[in-house]
Parts: structure tokens; C-alpha cells; sequence
């Protein structure tokens, strides 16, 4: 008994050190999506520029129109 409330105060720390050691943990994971979020939109930017460069019998042979490339190009992050 007397060794447990030696130690009683250390478990306040122990707390504030998951919590600080989640806390920096969800920031880094913020962190990492956030840079795939622009990895993949540089790709799909590149990929608009090139389907831009095309004519329009180059993509109407492709079923595209000029107008609907962006929805197109991010169809499967729109609902």
C-alpha cells in the first residue's frame, strides 16, 4: 500500500504522456495526408493539362468533352 501512493503521483504524468504521444501522432498522420492529398492532385493536374493539349476529335474518340475533363479526371472523388 505504501508503495502505491509513492508511485500514485507518476500516473498523472504517465497520462499526459499518452496523451501528448497521441496528439503527435494524429499530427503526423494530418501531416502524411495532407502530402498525399498534393502527390495525387499534382497527378491529376498534369493529367487535365495533357487532356487539355488534345483536340477535340482526339477526345471525342476518347467519348470526352472539353467541358467535363475535371469531372473526368476526379470522377472517382466525387459522390
Amino acid at each position: 500500500m505504501q508503495l502505491d501512493t509513492a508511485l500514485s503521483h507518476r500516473r498523472p504524468l504517465a497520462g499526459f504522456a499518452a496523451n501528448l504521444g497521441h496528439a503527435v501522432a494524429r499530427a503526423a498522420n494530418g501531416f502524411l495526408n495532407s502530402l498525399t492529398t498534393l502527390a495525387e492532385t499534382s497527378g491529376r493536374i498534369r493529367r487535365i493539362e495533357a487532356l487539355q493539349a488534345k483536340s477535340d476529335a482526339d477526345l471525342a474518340k476518347m467519348g470526352l468533352k472539353r467541358a467535363d475533363i475535371v469531372h473526368y479526371v476526379f470522377r472517382d472523388q466525387l459522390i
